[in-house]
Parts: C-alpha cells; sequence; structure tokens
C-alpha cells in the first residue's frame, strides 16, 4: 500500500514474542507493516507490584487499560488520526479498499472512535439489531455505519480508530481516578452511553480475532474458554466474508466440544442472527 491515512500502532507485551511474530506478518501480507509501530504493552503484574497501582482490576485489566492509554498519551499531539490495533487482531483486505469511504462518511460527522470489530454481548436486542444491519447491509450493498450507542451491549478494542482531535481528550478521560477500577474498554463504553464520547462501527465487520491467540492464556477445556470460544466465533459471524465451513473448522481447531454448537455457527451465517433469535438458541450459549 503506497500510504496509509492513520498513525498506526499494535500492542504488544515483551514476552509474548509469537503474538509479534503473527502481528508483523499479518501487516506484512497486507502490507501494512511500515505504517504500524510495535507499542510495548504494559505488564499488568509488574506495574501493580512496582506501583502498588490501587483498584479492583485483575493483572490482565489493568496491562490492557494502561496499554491503550499509554498508546493515547504518545499520539496525543500528533495531528493524523491513530488506528489501534490488539495483537491478535485480524484486519480484513476489504479495510483496505474501504478506508476512502470510511473518511469520507466519517468528514461528514462529529467522531471520537471509529470501530473496525466490536464484541457484543449475545442476547435478543444485540441479535435483533445485527440481524437489522445484516439485513441492511445485504439490501443496499456496501458497508451500514451504525451508532454506537444504538448497540447498547458492546465491549472490547481489538480495533479502533481515533480522531486526532480527540486523542487528548480521550486520555485524561482515562486518567481520571473514578474510571480505573473498571476495564478500560468498559469505560469506553460508558463514556459512549453518556454522550461524552461519539463511537461508529460498521457492518460487516472489517476485522476479527486471531481465536487461536485470543485463548492461549486460558484452558481450552475448560467452561469458561468454550463460552469465550462460542462468543467469539458468533461474533464473527458479523465479519466480512463469514462462511460457515471456515466457522466450523475455527471452532474444532480451537477445542470446540459442543456439538450443536457447529449447527448453530452454521444457522447465524445462514440465516443471520435473527433465526436464532426466533429459536431462542442463543440462550443455551
Amino acid at each position: 500500500m503506497a500510504n496509509y491515512p492513520f498513525n498506526g500502532v499494535y500492542l504488544n507485551l515483551e514476552r509474548s514474542h509469537s503474538r509479534r511474530t503473527y502481528m508483523d506478518e499479518h501487516l506484512s501480507t497486507l502490507d501494512l507493516k511500515p505504517f504500524f509501530q510495535r507499542l510495548v504493552a504494559v505488564d499488568g503484574e509488574a506495574e501493580r507490584l512496582d506501583r502498588k497501582f490501587p483498584g479492583r482490576l485483575t493483572p490482565g485489566e489493568l496491562g490492557c487499560y494502561l496499554s491503550h492509554l499509554r498508546a493515547l498519551v504518545s499520539h496525543a499531539k500528533k495531528d493524523r488520526h491513530l488506528h489501534i490495533l490488539e495483537d491478535d487482531s485480524v484486519l480484513s483486505p476489504l479495510w483496505l479498499a474501504s478506508i476512502e469511504e470510511v473518511s469520507r462518511w466519517l468528514e461528514q460527522r462529529p467522531w471520537d472512535l471509529f470501530f473496525t470489530h466490536v464484541g457484543f454481548h449475545i442476547n435478543s436486542w444485540t441479535l435483533s439489531y445485527f440481524s437489522r444491519l445484516r439485513q441492511c447491509q445485504r439490501d443496499q450493498g456496501g458497508l451500514v455505519f451504525f451508532n454506537l450507542r444504538e448497540v447498547q451491549e458492546f465491549g472490547g478494542l481489538q480495533s479502533y480508530v481515533v480522531n486526532h482531535k480527540s486523542i487528548g481528550r480521550i486520555a485524561r478521560m482515562l486518567m481520571s481516578p473514578g474510571w480505573q477500577n473498571i476495564p478500560v474498554d468498559m469505560v469506553i463504553k460508558r463514556l459512549v452511553m453518556d454522550r461524552q464520547l461519539q463511537a461508529y462501527g460498521v457492518a460487516p465487520f472489517l476485522s476479527s480475532v486471531e481465536h487461536s491467540l485470543q485463548l492461549q492464556s486460558t484452558l481450552r477445556e475448560s467452561r469458561q474458554a468454550q463460552k469465550l470460544l462460542r462468543g467469539i466465533l458468533l461474533n464473527d459471524v458479523m465479519y466480512v466474508g463469514a462462511d460457515p465451513a471456515t466457522l466450523k473448522r475455527k471452532y474444532v481447531e480451537n477445542g470446540g466440544r459442543q456439538p450443536d454448537s457447529l449447527s448453530f455457527l452454521e444457522a447465524a451465517v445462514r440465516s443471520g442472527p435473527a433465526a436464532l433469535e426466533q429459536d431462542g438458541s442463543f440462550r443455551n450459549w
């Protein structure tokens, strides 16, 4: 790619060598490596020990909070929008082809954050909302943009762009002591829902996660891992180019142990999330 209109960083712990290798190779495949720099993520365990950091966040949550804050602070005085990736992100080639369209759309309205992917809590409201988005996208063709305030139940900071005019303000918000007992993605969600930040997303999602990396730190046989895996894959129903065969393969490769989940994923891709809401299947997830 000749030029990338944003400053780019990906967050990566010093000890996470395999994730660094993965991100360097993934960005190289997309010809984006010259435009993204590795930003050493904060080790939450070490930070808590060294600074006796107050609060109820787990070491992982604390490290994530401080890493995203570090990225914002390091770019607060720059005049280009900032694209932040976590180190298990998967960018679709369609993202590159869509940047001009996305940029034109954002220029027409006030915005602080733009997400190429959002995690959403699986319930009847979000399934219905994303089903409508999916149908709208099918009817219109191309991309469909949405206000994250309408989603209500969302989370994750996997891949997002920050308006250069908003970077310093968001960093100051995150430095407020009142927020530092809450995971950083939930802080962003509250600021969006309280109308302090304006955030948008896009359907289909233009990024996803590398599932094997996200599950590395969790016991694959545990109920927690199985629930996480199913949630990740159902979110992937909204990813551009999602297809049943790929989702089934990912489910099995990453330790999926629930046979009914395979037909569940297939129905989600074939008929959209609304079909799952109608038969109540999502409640078993």
